[in-house]
C-alpha cells in the first residue's frame, strides 16, 4: 500500500505504527465517518449517536486526537468544545510498510476497514427499501476483476481520489438541498494467484 503522488491533495503518509493501531478500531472509525459528514460534535453529542458512554467516546476520541485524525473545532468551552476530523488521504509511507511493526499495524487496520464496509454494505441492504426510488435507482455496487498494471491501479486510484477530493469540502451546512451522505467504498486488490501460463 504505498503511497501516491497525489498532487494537490491533502495527502499525509502513515508512518508511526502506533497512529495505525489508533485507527484500527471499529468504534474510532465510527466516529471519525460521523466527523466527517462535516458537522462538529462535542463527546456527548458523539455518545448519544453512538449510543456510548461519555467516557468511552472521550476516551477512543483523545486516542484519535493524539495522532491528528481529529482536532478541536472553535466554539464551545471545556467539556463542550466540539471535534472535527479535518479531510486527509492517509497513505502508508513506501520505505516504512514492509518494518514488521507497520506491516502487522497495517493489517490490523485493513481488517477492520474489511469489517466497516461489510457492516456498511449490510445496513445498506437492510434500509434499501426506505430511500426513495430516485436514490435506490443512483445507488451503485460493482465487483469485477480486470489484468491491470501497477500504473493502471495507480492511475483508477488517482482519479477517484481527484474527483472525490473537492466534493470532501462541503460540510453538512453547505451541502446542496437534494444531497445525501454517501458512503464510497473502494478496493483495488490484487491476487497472489498467478495469471494463466
Amino acid at each position: 500500500m504505498a503511497g501516491l503522488d497525489l498532487g494537490r491533495l491533502n495527502l499525509s503518509e502513515l508512518r508511526d505504527p502506533k497512529a495505525i493501531r489508533a485507527l484500527a478500531h471499529p468504534r474510532r472509525l465510527e466516529i471519525l465517518a460521523i466527523l466527517r459528514e462535516g458537522q462538529p460534535y462535542t463527546v456527548s453529542e458523539l455518545a448519544r449517536a453512538l449510543n456510548d458512554s461519555t467516557a468511552s467516546i472521550s476516551y477512543h476520541v483523545h486516542q484519535l486526537a493524539e495522532y491528528g485524525f481529529v482536532e478541536r473545532a472553535p466554539g464551545g468551552r471545556g467539556r463542550n468544545k466540539p471535534w472535527v476530523a479535518p479531510r486527509v488521504w492517509y497513505t502508508f509511507d513506501p520505505e516504512q510498510e514492509h518494518a514488521p511493526d507497520t506491516m502487522a499495524a497495517s493489517k490490523e487496520l485493513f481488517d477492520v476497514f474489511i469489517q466497516r464496509a461489510h457492516a456498511t454494505l449490510s445496513q445498506f441492504s437492510k434500509e434499501e427499501h426506505l430511500l426513495p426510488a430516485e436514490w435506490r435507482g443512483a445507488a451503485t455496487t460493482t465487483q469485477d476483476g480486470y489484468w491491470l498494471t501497477i500504473s493502471e491501479i495507480q492511475k483508477i486510484s488517482k482519479t477517484l481520489a481527484e474527483f472525490l477530493e473537492p466534493l470532501s469540502k462541503r460540510s453538512a451546512q453547505d451541502r446542496p438541498d437534494d444531497s445525501a451522505y454517501v458512503e464510497i467504498i473502494f478496493y483495488g486488490l490484487p491476487s497472489p494467484r498467478p495469471g494463466p501460463a
